[in-house]
């Protein structure tokens, strides 16, 4: 033994053994319980078996621990109220170990990153329990909602890339006349979203952002415009009234903003003059070209 070098120890397949018993609870247990089975399961020497019996059940559980705090505390920044909401709930306790046992770190080509990864896996996990009604929370629906909206949009390679060519088309571009905005075909890019919930969410996530404490609100159709912005995982969050979301469902690249105008003059046909709608669709979707929100046909990003 006093003869082992680092290099007969450090090899892929011990690697890979550490690597399990610092994430899988199971496979501490086989290795305290079932040194052998262990051994051959990652086809290790007797000298490497030896080294990690040497390390010792209770540094391996701390050592485990650590690893699992770090990995949830990088997730956590990507759904901030999410954890508050959970956490004034003490609800943190009874989620994140079954999380951490259920959803052993992997590797997921689907995803950018592991805390990208990690995000998606702990929100579908919390979906999936408040769909079965393993958990009640209020307000944690729609709180997960919105920012499981917001961490696709900033991380899917599809919305980066829309985002950062709605810019520089913007750019390319420079101002859009009247005429221009009129006759372009308005579409919603894959960076931008249109989400609705039934109370003010805004309101609700300034205050868990802020550590306040909760209101009692009333229900509220609340409907919201999401936009990635170029930059880390920067997403624009603008609440909208009835009119714009109507105007945004519209803008499927198959109208023209005259057409668009023109169905929406209909719907208000003796509240609205039409001329009046079709300044405001104009002014509203050149404001969301100019924030690049919209895109319009014939533009680099569409």
């Amino acid at each position: 033994m006093s003869g082992t070098t680092g290099e007969e120890l450090d090899t892929a397949e011990f690697q890979a053994a550490l690597a399990h018993i610092l994430v899988d609870d199971a496979a501490r247990q086989r290795l305290a319980e079932d040194p052998a089975r262990f051994r051959a399961e990652f086809a290790l020497s007797e000298l490497q078996l030896a080294a990690l019996q040497r390390a010792g059940l209770e540094r391996l559980q701390s050592f485990a621990m650590d690893v699992a705090d770090k990995r949830v505390a990088i997730f956590a920044k990507m759904c901030p109220n999410t954890f508050e909401l959970l956490r004034r709930n003490d609800l943190l306790h009874a989620v994140v170990p079954r999380f951490l046992a259920e959803h052993p770190p992997r590797v997921s080509p689907a995803h950018a990153n592991r805390s990208v990864r990690d995000f998606f896996w702990f929100t579908e996990f919390l979906g999936r329990l408040l769909d079965r009604g393993e958990l009640s929370c209020d307000y944690l629906e729609g709180v997960l909602r919105c920012e499981r909206l917001q961490g696709r949009l900033s991380s899917v390679p599809e919305a980066v890339r829309s985002a950062r060519r709605s810019r520089e088309a913007s750019e390319a571009r420079g101002e859009l006349s009247a005429e221009d905005v009129l006759a372009g075909r308005p579409r919603l890019g894959a960076h931008a979203a249109v989400e609705t919930f039934s109370y003010d969410i805004v309101q609700i996530m300034r205050c868990l952002a802020s550590r306040e404490a909760l209101p009692a609100l009333p229900a509220s159709t609340t409907t919201l415009l999401l936009v990635k912005t170029t930059g880390w995982r920067r997403v624009q969050v603008v609440a909208i009234n009835d009119l714009m979301r109507r105007l945004i469902a519209l803008c499927d690249g198959t109208r023209t903003t005259a057409e668009i105008a023109r169905e929406i003059a209909r719907e208000h046909a003796g509240s609205a003059e039409p001329a009046r709608v079709t300044e405001g669709c104009v002014s509203a979707v050149r404001e969301m070209v100019r924030h690049h929100a919209i895109l319009l046909e014939g533009d680099p990003a569409s």
